[in-house]
């Protein structure tokens, strides 16, 4: 008896908790979790995965609607639970989804792509996702699809996380968390019917959602095959004409232009362009993902609003719609338009630089992480921060010339663990022709280290547990006898774990401890610290910081204690002009002696104002502005002094 109960609670749970889609019609070679053959009839229950191959489409009805899968695609079904949308993840290919019901305010299916999140209520669409270039692309034929782009840095840690790939698939209700936080995000796009709009790399929004050919747009509509049909139809020019247009790869993906004068110079002043100079009336590949912009130059009409696509730049299938290069030319995900002699590819030119070095990158991944920054500044006094304390002031104007490098090697990463060696270096050099005495301040700090991260979920969204070891060794000229000496060095390990408690807000806690040893034997301690940093993303282009520390050192020397408290705040403006961010840091810190000093008791506050340019995938440019006053008193001494400084360099991520 209680097995048969047990049966039919089995049974009933599976009903409850699965997504249930039959199989309407199949093409070719369609598999269910790689190992099950579809056939026509067939009932899927979730979660698994559903494959395609070459010339070959899967037709799928659920109680949503209609799911179209075409060919060398790959999509992961999710597990279905009531009164929730259902959750598809696109890992490449082309996606048709004609969901019906009311567009009202509720989702009903959720789409996700390595690069893209897609919220859909009652409409007809289709997605295209590239697993070379992991560009995603879609095109709303009936309704509004709500489409939001993740950031590169978040493609690229999806990528390193299948490294060590285990087959683990993120737990479900975290997933959906996320889809929700990011459909609710401001950089949200809405696509309405007849639109396109991409995620592409190097982007840090999706493409503000444009007219493609209307005649493409037609065509798609009324297709059902996603390109796959066993009879071979005539290639359709959309626009003929005379003018002779030069092929290139620069219609591919363009890089938006700061202006749009030149345009309407061009085609007068009824000539519209997107905010990012995306001409619209082009062609989109259902293959690479990738839109085919019409020319500089190129006709517009005002009737439709659209450019009007040369036929030097191919045309596309009369019956299923699909794109047609010229003859003799290749569209490649990865290199663009490539001319076809004698059975070899040769570009005809380059991808914008930035995109083309982004695709690089996503192609030949490593599992190591280079970070430089150089910067040249001018200060009107330098100190030396000796752990917490300000020490060894000169009033001595100075240039500074300050250098940091880092390593890192991910070891082993998937879904759940990150194991990360690290090592760095960094140089901060004075000139010292006004005061030689300031180049006891000259140093170099090696350090190396290793991180373990352990990820999981809290209050239904990501998380992880950090232990990181560090070590570190100071050179520093503090002899004054022209050359490098050792100074201190220390060893520390610290427990953070970092929370995301809402969408806005992010949260770390914990505490690190250290034990250093200076460059005379009796000059050692111990550094005991707790800190909280919060911080705040409203739905808004700013990023708020307010971080707080309380840190105590032991100076075994004299027998003594310092406790420092630290407060931060710092303000950033997001994407002020284009790819420009400005932002303010204020930091304030007070220190106390446990025992009566020349100088015991500490105010110090830091204002700065800092504009960081990104110039392409891996270079940073920036400039800054500070202001420094401290303030301390001990035994019969008082101190205030004041530092300001600016200056500006450079960074190189990769």
């Amino acid at each position: 008896m209680l097995w048969w109960i047990s049966v039919l609670l089995l049974a009933w749970s599976t009903h409850i908790f699965s997504s249930d889609f039959v199989v309407n019609r199949i093409i070719g070679s369609v598999t269910y979790n790689n190992n099950f053959s579809l056939h026509e009839g067939d009932k899927i229950i979730a979660p698994g995965t559903l494959t395609t191959s070459d010339k070959s489409l899967a037709v799928l009805f659920g109680k949503e609607g209609t799911i179209t899968v075409g060919p060398n695609s790959q999509i992961h079904l999710n597990e279905k639970r009531k009164n929730e949308p259902t959750l598809l993840q696109l890992l490449k290919g082309i996606v048709r989804g004609q969901i019906t019901g009311k567009e009202n305010n509720n989702y009903k299916l959720y789409l996700q792509t390595r690069s893209a999140s897609l919220g859909v209520r009652g409409t007809d669409f289709v997605v295209v996702y590239n697993d070379q270039n992991h560009i995603t692309s879609n095109l709303t034929l009936n309704g509004k699809v709500a489409f939001f782009k993740k950031k590169d840095k978040h493609i690229l840690e999806s990528l390193r996380e299948d490294f060590d790939k285990t087959g683990e698939i993120k737990d479900h209700e975290t997933e959906m968390n996320l889809i929700e936080d990011e459909l609710a995000d401001y950089k949200t796009v809405l696509i309405d019917q007849g639109k396109f709009s991409g995620a592409y790399p190097t982007y840090d929004l999706p493409l503000n959602p444009i007219y493609i050919s209307p005649k493409q747009a037609e065509i798609l509509s009324t297709d059902q095959s996603l390109g796959v049909t066993t009879t071979k139809h005539s290639s359709t020019i959309i626009n003929p004409t005379m003018k002779h247009f030069q092929l290139t790869n620069k219609n591919l993906i363009p890089e938006p232009a700061e202006s749009i004068n030149e345009e309407r110079l061009l085609n007068g002043p009824s000539a519209t362009l997107d905010k990012n100079s995306i001409r619209q009336g082009g062609l989109l590949d259902m293959n690479t993902g990738i839109y085919i912009m019409p020319p500089q130059g190129a006709t517009f009409n005002e009737k439709n609003n659209t450019y009007e696509l040369p036929p030097q730049y191919g045309g596309i299938d009369s019956q299923t719609g699909q794109y047609r290069p010229p003859e003799n030319i290749k569209l490649d995900p990865l290199k663009g338009f490539v001319k076809i002699e004698n059975n070899q590819e040769i570009p005809i030119d380059s991808f914008s630089k930035s995109v083309s070095k982004l695709f690089d990158k996503y192609k030949n991944l490593t599992r190591v992480d280079i970070y430089t920054d150089a910067r040249y500044f001018y200060s009107l006094k330098t100190y030396e921060d000796y752990y917490g304390e300000i020490k060894n002031i000169s009033n001595a104007e100075s240039m500074i010339f300050n250098f940091a490098g880092k390593l890192g090697r991910y070891i082993y990463s998937n879904k759940r663990y990150l194991h990360y060696l690290k090592a760095g270096m960094e140089m901060i050099y004075h000139n010292r022709q006004r005061e030689p005495s300031i180049q006891r301040n000259d140093r170099v700090v090696a350090t190396y280290g290793y991180e373990l991260h352990r990820k999981h979920n809290f209050l239904k969204r990501d998380a992880r547990l950090i232990f990181d070891l560090n070590f570190e060794n100071i050179y520093q000229d503090y002899k004054s006898e022209e050359r490098w000496d050792f100074y201190t060095e220390s060893v520390s390990g610290t427990v953070l774990e970092r929370l995301k408690t809402t969408r806005f807000h992010q949260i770390d806690l914990g505490i690190k401890l250290s034990a250093y040893h200076g460059y005379a034997d009796q000059n050692h301690g111990n550094i005991h610290e707790a800190f909280i940093k919060n911080k705040l993303t409203p739905n808004l282009p700013w990023e708020i910081e307010f971080n707080y520390s309380f840190k105590n050192r032991t100076i075994k020397q004299f027998n003594n204690e310092f406790a420092i408290s630290k407060v931060d705040f710092s303000l950033t403006r997001l994407s002020l002009v284009r790819k420009t961010n400005i932002s303010y840091l204020g930091s304030f810190f007070w220190s106390d002696s446990k025992k009566k000093e020349e100088f015991d008791k500490g105010f110090t506050y830091l204002h700065k104002l800092e504009l960081t340019r990104k110039k392409g995938e891996y270079l940073r440019l920036n400039c800054f502005y500070s202001y420094m006053r401290n303030i301390a008193e001990g035994i019969g001494a008082h101190r205030s002094f004041i530092q300001q400084m600016w200056g500006g360099g450079l960074s190189f991520i990769f």
